[in-house]
């Protein structure tokens, strides 16, 4: 398994990935634009032949509790059906921690759908701990959010 940087080639199967695991519909110009975006942390794994295997994609965002902190946030983590129980999304979030550490990131957050179980327990797996309900945050079908956290 190699995890870099995603580069616009990758952002086909990325998108790809995305409709298959049912995530947020992105068009290709707002992933396009998150390869180019500095703040942007858009990471993905290869196996060896390098085919994708999962991305988490995330930004770093201004801190809300002093001026000059720096959090991140993840908007999107996906692995590929026949690769999950691989560790393959652990080594995404872990490589993501790793980019936020770079950046004196201290603080992490996400909102994961409420009747999402298993990604709750992956992320409490990985330090994140529910902090507070959007409701009816998420469309089609309506759900709530949780809103999760975690410090570095």
């Amino acid at each position: 398994m190699t995890i870099r940087r995603v580069s616009p080639n990758d952002i086909p199967a990325i998108i790809s990935l995305a409709a298959k695991s049912k995530l947020s519909d992105w068009p290709q110009s707002d992933y396009e634009a998150e390869v180019l975006r500095k703040e942007s942390i858009f990471l993905a794994s290869f196996d060896d032949m390098q085919q994708l295997e999962g991305f988490v994609i995330g930004r770093l965002v201004p801190g809300n509790d002093q001026m000059d902190s720096v959090e991140a946030e993840i908007y999107n983590i996906a692995v590929h059906a026949e690769k999950r129980r691989r560790s393959v999304g652990s080594c995404l979030i872990n490589a993501f921690f790793d980019a936020c550490r770079t950046h004196d990131v201290q603080n992490v957050r996400l909102e994961v759908r409420a009747d999402n179980y298993s990604a709750q327990k992956f992320y409490e797996m990985h330090g994140f701990t529910a902090q507070f309900t959007r409701k009816a945050y998420y469309r089609d079908p309506v759900a709530d959010a949780i809103i999760m956290r975690t410090t570095l």
